[in-house]
């Protein structure tokens, strides 16, 4: 049986506090890329059923080269989350960014004047407050400020919708 997944992504959701004492906070893939040379796992012999064998940790491999994002934005997950192992596919043999994931013209992504480059990753600070709607929250700053965003970038820029 192959799995594939990634086990840094986003954890299992639980709100009982029971299943998290029980450890159901903890995805499948954690468990067993984490925690599987330390589990037990055995096979029954065919032939002799009460003869049990321990088999080795379950072996993962972990895709290392990324070609999404614009290295500034990798260093992040790949500090915080992937003891620095990820590789960047986004930059030539010289060691430039490719023109594609070059910042996009924006208000919020201020020239900066040493440089002459725009920012890949800005974070746009607000007090907004969450509300309730239903089972949900929802946020209006948030939106309208996301709103404002995605008309300043398509105003300022050519894009291929």
């Amino acid at each position: 049986m192959v799995l594939i997944g990634d086990h840094k992504q986003l954890p299992p959701v639980i709100r009982s506090r029971e299943a998290q004492i029980r450890g159901l906070n903890i995805s499948l893939f954690e468990r067993l890329t984490e925690e599987g040379g330390r589990s037990q796992m055995y096979i029954f012999a065919r032939f002799l059923p009460l003869l049990t064998r321990r088999l080795s940790a379950v072996p993962s491999i972990m895709l290392d080269m990324q070609y999404r994002m614009h290295p500034e934005i990798s260093r992040f997950p790949s500090s915080e989350f992937y003891a620095r192992s990820l590789k960047d596919g986004t930059i030539d043999s010289g060691g430039n960014v490719l023109a594609q994931l070059h910042p996009p013209v924006s208000e919020h992504l201020v020239i900066n004047a040493l440089t002459g480059d725009r920012p890949s990753v800005v974070f746009l600070d607000h007090d907004g407050l969450e509300a309730t709607k239903d089972r949900s929250r929802i946020n209006v700053t948030d939106a309208a400020i996301v709103c404002a965003i995605l008309e300043d970038l398509l105003g300022r820029n050519e894009v291929d919708v």
